[in-house]
């Protein structure tokens, strides 16, 4: 009897694996993951300091950088306003002097000295990139006009420099 019993007992146990098993079931759905990236760019300048200054008669070059910062590939122009000085233009920025209103000339060019006057132009004499993503570094040089007859004072300007993207 006891073996009858067992016999039943795990007769009982195998047939309930075996039909939990046979009932078991799945389903599967997919997941959808999604993202936008919009286009964003940060842009930075150096500082132009043209230092003491007596006699003006030959140009004085300061380089400088801009650091631009977009999404990936992302294209931009970046355009560079004339200043506050009076009449000035692309060609021919000034700074004022502080006390007595004078002026002195200068420009800035992309890259170096000789490379072309940076402007507001789009397309003209603005300057055209691509993003990398990363801090994409770019050269200017300042320029102090060579053989300026200028007074005595503190000059300043203030130029805006503007990324489009």
């Amino acid at each position: 009897m006891t073996k009858t019993i067992l016999a039943t007992i795990f007769a009982a146990t195998a047939l309930s694996l075996t039909s939990s098993a046979a009932f078991a079931q799945t389903a599967a759905a997919n997941m959808d993951v999604s993202m936008t990236v919009a286009a964003e760019c940060t842009l930075a300048t150096d500082p132009v300091a043209f230092g003491n200054q007596a006699l003006i008669d030959v140009a004085v070059e300061v380089p400088g950088n801009m650091t631009v910062q977009c999404t990936a590939n992302a294209p931009y122009q970046i355009q560079l306003g004339v200043g506050n000085g009076a009449l000035a233009t692309v060609e021919t920025r000034f700074m004022t002097g502080v006390a007595n209103g004078g002026l002195a000339t200068y420009t800035v060019h992309q890259g170096l000295a000789t490379g072309p006057i940076w402007g507001a132009t789009l397309g003209t004499n603005t300057l055209d990139g691509t993003a990398t993503g990363g801090a994409d570094v770019i050269p200017f040089t300042a320029v102090l006009a060579a053989n300026q007859s200028v007074q005595a004072d503190t000059y300043g300007d203030v130029l805006i420099a503007t990324i489009n993207y």
